[in-house]
């Protein structure tokens, strides 16, 4: 079985140094990112991290609204309301069976009316009315209500004006109506700082509303009656002479007409003068309907005859859907039936072919002069409504000559007649209107009345403790929350695996938990049953299925940048592998500040270094550990350029020798942002761990590493984040052990990461 690793650019690579492809033999394919959740989706622990994070600033911002909604209670004016209520009704009380004069308002109609009505309760006219009534033109109400009052002379007409304004101003801003969608009774409210004033002038807006609404109807009835007397008068007199006109006429030019309405006479035949029609013109009337009757039945005839003359017999729809003409096809498919299988015994003249032959061809013959019949049929059809059509046309013209004659003669008498019906309508209407105006006129009840009148208010409307304190905490829950978003947007930082996928794109390898202050890291990973070992037995794991061809022999770890926890994983990454009996070589290739001899209890010899140079073989520098699979090479003596001595035939050729003699090699790299030796490294491996450290890892500085690695061509398995404090994050469940250590460039030792 060949050993083979995957990069980032989707190659793969066997250590007998051949790089395979997608589609060739060999090849592994690469672990690819977690499927991302499909749909709406809440995440909870992300918001709950969020609102950790900002918990300050959240605090602060609704402390302050709710403050500046106390202190604008504290300081806001009392306002009193006073509210009268008013019923509307559509139509009022007929004392007789009698029309008003305002028209009446259909009951389908009637949210306009309302709307109406709450259009003049809401008029200026209605607030004046209000103001005379009340004497409130003065600067005093102004100050009542809160207002500036007018500085110009009240005695000047642009003073009194001014005056004018300001108060009916003040009472339109003031006062409001509610009318329910399902009744019929109006609130009129009024809102002022004085509740005596508000209940006053609740009740003002009342009776100014009753009292307008009564005048326009006497008006509006008055008036309505004195203009129809006037109306009747002339009227008549044109009834009279139209009358004369028409009957006159009638009678010089000897009119018959058919029918009558009952009016008056004509002195030639006594026959009505509003009659509809002549004897002639009747005649004409009914042949004309019947001439165009015939000619529709010619015309569709013909279209039915020209749509079949040229088609096929057995294409003619009424050919196929005739009952006959469908038998015999039926009949004539099963003697072919029956012919064909006879051709299959017998000869083309055999007499049970010729009989079949013959008896097919009779069928035709029948079916052929049927549909000829047919055919025939709507020709004759064709014929028929021609001649009708002629017979109706030539009486239609011998009567249109005697009815153009006496249509010069009506044309002057119908319009006689047109001014006798228009001028008798117009005046039984004006004479039945005026009876009616004359009996109701004084006896119609208003359709407005008072239902409650306003009392003085005992509390205020406002300000409303509660509701501005509810409001206030509303908004500043929306503002921290639009803080906490905004926030959120802007920071590019990586605390947790969501992050990772959402951010980056790239797998999740594992997290590891954070260290309380004074753990020892290496303490922890030394004690099997510690949180830090359970994290990093789900470390191993997840190494473990991270390729298709199972655990990576050659295993990197690095990072963007220093004191994000690579040493330690690596470190606890072998110890967990030479638990289970893998032979494994832990292996300090940062050869710019080496760090691994300082945690473990081995020394700095000559190490990767010298065996890279060929100084030394490879077991002549391994440091072996007591009764363990794991051993430890440190980093040797610091190269002044470790580039040059990390090339890939020297990786390839160090690599080579020394699965030999492991199975699993763990190599601590450098990190990746300034330096090439960590790409290097990473690019002759099978497997590439890349630690993030979830309190200081950026996505910008994290993508430009993982950027490097994937032109590299680098086989990276996923990321690692350390030092993950899950209930900062959010997370509901806590680790409940941590580890911290830094990573440091200098001379002076550290607590390596």
């Amino acid at each position: 079985m060949t050993d083979t690793s995957v990069n980032a650019m989707g190659e793969s690579r066997s250590w007998n140094g051949q790089r395979t492809y997608p589609g060739q033999p060999g090849y592994a394919e690469p672990l690819g990112e977690e499927a991302e959740e499909s749909g709406f989706s809440i995440n909870v622990p992300l918001i709950l991290g969020a609102l950790r994070r900002n918990a300050v600033p959240i605090v602060a911002i609704i402390a302050v609204c709710l403050l500046l909604g106390i202190v604008k209670t504290l300081l806001s004016t009392r306002i009193y309301r006073g509210a009268s209520i008013v019923q509307i009704e559509q139509q009022s009380a007929n004392i007789v069976d009698a029309q008003s004069v305002e028209s009446a308002t259909p009951i389908a109609d009637s949210a306009r009316f309302l709307q109406t009505q709450l259009a003049i309760l809401n008029s200026r006219s209605l607030s004046e009315r209000v103001a005379e009534r009340l004497k409130l033109f003065n600067n005093s109400f102004l100050v009542q209500m809160g207002a500036s009052g007018v500085s110009a002379d009240p005695k000047s007409p642009q003073g009194q004006q001014a005056l004018r304004d300001a108060v009916v101003d003040q009472l339109r801003a003031h006062m409001s109506v509610d009318l329910p969608g399902n009744s019929r009774a109006a609130t009129i409210n009024f809102d002022s700082p004085d509740p005596k004033l508000s209940a006053t002038i609740a009740n003002g807006y009342a009776d100014a509303y009753i009292a307008s609404n009564l005048e326009r109807r006497f008006d509006s009835s008055a008036y309505a009656r004195s203009f129809l007397a006037q109306q009747l008068v002339t009227t008549r007199q044109r009834l009279e002479e139209s009358e004369r006109n028409a009957i006159n006429y009638a009678r010089d030019n000897g009119l018959i007409m058919t029918t009558s309405g009952g009016g008056g006479g004509n002195a030639a035949n006594g026959a009505d003068t509003t009659a509809s029609g002549s004897l002639t013109t009747s005649t004409l009337m009914q042949l004309n309907s019947a001439y165009g009757d015939a000619r529709a039945e010619r015309i569709k005839a013909e279209q039915r005859w020209q749509a079949i003359q040229k088609m096929p017999l057995m294409d003619i729809p009424d050919v196929m859907a005739n009952s006959a003409i469908q038998a015999m096809l039926q009949k004539k498919a099963d003697l072919r039936a029956q012919l064909q299988e006879q051709k299959q015994r017998y000869k083309a003249d055999h007499p049970t072919i010729v009989q079949l032959n013959a008896q097919i061809a009779e069928i035709d013959a029948q079916m052929m002069r049927m549909a000829n019949d047919i055919k025939d049929g709507f020709y004759q059809t064709y014929q028929v409504a021609l001649k009708q059509e002629q017979s109706f046309g030539s009486s239609v013209s011998n009567v249109r000559g005697d009815a153009l004659k006496e249509q010069q003669k009506e044309i002057q008498l119908n319009i006689l007649r047109r001014e006798v019906d228009t001028n008798r309508t117009l005046y039984d209407g004006l004479l039945q209107r005026f009876k009616e105006l004359s009996a109701v006129a004084g006896i119609e009840s208003n359709n407005l009345s008072v239902i409650d009148r306003a009392d003085v208010p005992k509390s205020p409307i406002k300000p409303k403790p509660l509701i501005n304190i509810a409001v206030a905490l509303l908004i500043g829950v929306a503002l921290a929350g639009l803080f906490v978003i905004g926030r959120e947007m802007l920071d590019d930082a990586i605390r947790t695996p969501e992050d990772v996928r959402r951010k980056l794109g790239v797998p999740v390898l594992g997290t590891i938990p954070l260290l309380k202050a004074g753990q020892s890291a290496i303490e922890e990973i030394s004690d099997p049953r510690s949180g830090l070992s359970e994290a990093y037995y789900s470390l191993r794991t997840a190494l473990e299925f991270s390729t298709p061809n199972g655990l990576p022999r050659v295993l990197t770890f690095t990072s963007s940048r220093p004191s994000e926890g690579k040493s330690t994983s690596a470190i606890a990454t072998a110890q967990n592998l030479a638990r289970i009996g893998k032979k494994v070589l832990l292996i300090d290739a940062d050869l710019r500040l080496p760090s691994l001899h300082r945690q473990l209890p081995f020394k700095n010899n000559g190490g990767f270094v010298s065996v890279l140079t060929s100084q030394n073989p490879l077991d002549a520098v391994v440091q072996k550990a007591e009764n363990s699979n794991l051993d430890f090479l440190s980093s040797g003596p610091l190269p002044p350029n470790p580039t040059d001595l990390l090339t890939n035939f020297a990786l390839q050729r160090f690599f080579q020798t020394a699965l030999e003699h492991y199975d699993v090699l763990v190599v601590d790299s450098p990190p990746v942002m300034g330096f090439a030796d960590s790409l290097q490294i990473s690019s002759m491996a099978e497997g590439v761990v890349f630690v993030v450290d979830s309190n200081v890892g950026h996505r910008g500085a994290t993508k430009l590493a993982l950027r490097r690695l994937a032109a590299a061509h680098a086989p990276l398995l996923g990321i690692l984040l350390t030092k993950f404090d899950a209930e900062a994050s959010g997370y509901g469940y806590g680790y409940g052990y941590g580890y911290s250590y830094s990573y440091s460039y200098g001379n002076q030792p550290s607590k390596a990461s």
